[in-house]
């Protein structure tokens, strides 16, 4: 019964009690397979509603589009236990009146042209965050940082596509141009390249060369692809769940933020979930993608 006792510190025999009567007699190995499966259940549960696994040995990346006021919002990512959150529509922290939530962070880094509604980066867990040399100014929401997770350094570029002032070259265009000035630092080293694209296959425009489907592929000729789309097995344009419901409308769904990684995140990730509309909607018309890595392989890929 050693098995039985292990799963019942973890509340499961309650629920186990519960489902069967107490007169009926199962073997040590029946009771014990039939809670380690009732605790797999549980896990992938949490993984639909994005609610935190509770293992450990991962590295978890979180993206979300918070729509504004991200200080009245942050409990509820920090209550996943994240250790890398990109936050577009975030309020710049050092403008903050109400400045305590920021503890809750060992660090943060924000960029943007409007205090109310810019970019910001926030990291937990001894992980360390600095800026890089190389952006362009001109391309306003997308910036490069450089992270190092307990020794692990890579490149992670924060991403709020939008409606900028370029004429030309707006939304996904912008990550366009980006990967066109900077490709080269950007597959220099392992990458995570993550955030609202306001992107979708759907919006291709024919003869148009900075369509979304141009941008994954640039990105899918470097080793980079979206992980998501790679841990679901699926293609673009054939995604299940909706990480924007427009103006907070269930009947408009869409898929628009993304977190494309190199091999060594692509070869380590356990797990990527989306946020569910009943769970997320009263903070935000976007849900967040949570991604969960294998600390440990992440590290030993990292350095090859």
């Amino acid at each position: 019964m050693r098995k039985f006792i292990e799963y019942a510190r973890l509340g499961t025999a309650v629920k186990f009690m519960a489902l069967h009567r107490r007169d009926v007699r199962f073997s040590p190995k029946l009771v014990a397979e039939a809670l380690e499966r009732m605790l797999r259940d549980s896990w992938k549960q949490g993984c639909r509603t994005g609610m935190p696994r509770k293992i450990s040995n991962i590295m978890r990346v979180i993206t979300w589009n918070c729509n504004r006021a991200f200080r009245k919002k942050s409990k509820r990512i920090v209550d996943l236990n994240p250790h890398i959150v990109v936050v577009p529509e975030c309020e710049n922290p050092g403008m903050t009146r109400d400045g305590d939530w920021i503890s809750d962070f060992d660090g943060w880094r924000w960029f943007g042209d409007n205090n109310h509604q810019g970019v910001g980066v926030f990291v937990r867990r001894k992980v360390k965050i600095a800026e890089c040399s190389w952006f362009d100014p001109e391309i306003r929401y997308i910036r490069p940082f450089h992270v190092d997770y307990q020794g692990f350094e890579f490149n992670m570029i924060a991403v709020w596509a939008n409606n900028t002032k370029s004429p030309t070259f707006q939304y996904i265009g912008q990550v366009w141009k980006f990967l066109q000035a900077f490709e080269k630092e950007i597959t220099a080293n392992q990458s995570l390249f993550l955030g609202d694209f306001n992107s979708h296959i759907q919006w291709d425009v024919p003869d148009r060369w900075w369509n979304h489907s141009d941008v994954v592929a640039i990105l899918r000729k470097n080793g980079i692809e979206s992980l998501y789309h790679h841990f679901h097995g699926i293609e673009h344009g054939a995604e299940a769940e909706p990480t924007l419901y427009l103006q907070r409308n269930k009947g408009k769904p869409y898929h628009v933020d993304y977190v494309f990684a190199s091999r060594a995140f692509i070869d380590s990730v356990r797990n990527v979930s989306v946020g569910r509309w009943d769970e997320w909607i009263g903070e935000s018309d976007h849900m967040p993608i949570i991604c969960d890595f294998d600390e440990k392989r992440i590290r030993i890929l990292g350095e090859d």
